[in-house]
């Protein structure tokens, strides 16, 4: 396009220099040549304006172009991030970030008056469940369990599948009597799954909660909440401990 203006610019001047050079100057003579310079400028005007509407419809297809691509990049970015932070079968937060929203959470707590609380939440006898019912069956267990626990609490809380049958949960604002409540009321939800009409085994949860201290004690937070849970489990199961318990223990 701008090779076809060029030559039509040359062709033009060549044009003119022959007319005044070849035509005798007279004022009909003059009137021709202006107006043939006058159509000369419209055709170059004209050619201008497509190769202009050609450059702009070109950088508007390039626009959508580059546009597709940053979209399929966004989509391969948020793949990435939930095959980072999400557990493949619950669709729940993994080990590895729930521990870091873990100790983000201690460090707000560190620097100004916030509390929160860690717990630690376990089907229990998951492994005969398992056994009885088959792989399929138990991962339907842990689907329908993160999906009772993650309607169970509000929007600003977190929750986990740390391993196996056991869940992390952070409740953010909230104080040990609070979450025990919380914790409570899931536990009880959990109760009610039913897993087979003809074969109808109970299936119950154990909790661990842990409130924060500024004590001074190790960062394993989440660590004060499975204790918290392994008591739960020493005192028949299907109930909710808090840490605190364990040290009067």
């Amino acid at each position: 396009m701008k090779n076809s203006i060029i030559s039509v610019v040359l062709i033009t001047m060549t044009a003119i220099v022959v007319m005044v050079v070849a035509v005798p100057i007279s004022t009909n003579n003059m009137l021709i040549m202006a107006a043939v310079m006058v159509g000369m400028a419209v055709v170059i005007s004209l050619i201008m304006k497509q190769s202009i509407a050609g450059l702009i419809k070109e950088a508007h297809t390039q626009e959508r172009k580059i546009e597709t691509i940053q979209n399929r990049l966004t989509r391969t970015e948020n793949k990435l991030t939930e095959v980072n932070t999400l557990d493949d079968v619950t669709g729940c937060y993994n080990r590895r970030h729930f521990l870091e929203l873990v100790q983000h959470h201690r460090g707000m707590a560190e620097r100004g008056e916030y509390t929160f609380t860690v717990c630690a939440a376990e089907l229990d006898k998951f492994d005969e469940l398992s056994e009885h019912y088959g792989t399929a069956k138990a991962e339907e267990i842990l689907k329908l369990t993160a999906s009772i626990v993650k309607s169970a609490v509000r929007e600003v809380d977190s929750v986990a599948r740390v391993e196996g049958a056991q869940f992390g949960i952070i409740l953010p604002g909230a104080n040990e009597v609070e979450s025990i409540a919380t914790l409570s009321r899931v536990s009880q939800l959990i109760s009610q799954i039913q897993v087979s009409e003809e074969d109808p085994i109970e299936v119950t949860a154990s909790v661990g909660v842990a409130e924060y201290t500024d004590s001074g004690e190790d960062d394993d937070h989440y660590g004060r909440a499975v204790i918290a849970l392994k008591y739960a489990i020493e005192q028949g199961r299907n109930r909710v401990a808090a840490h605190v318990h364990t040290e009067a223990s």
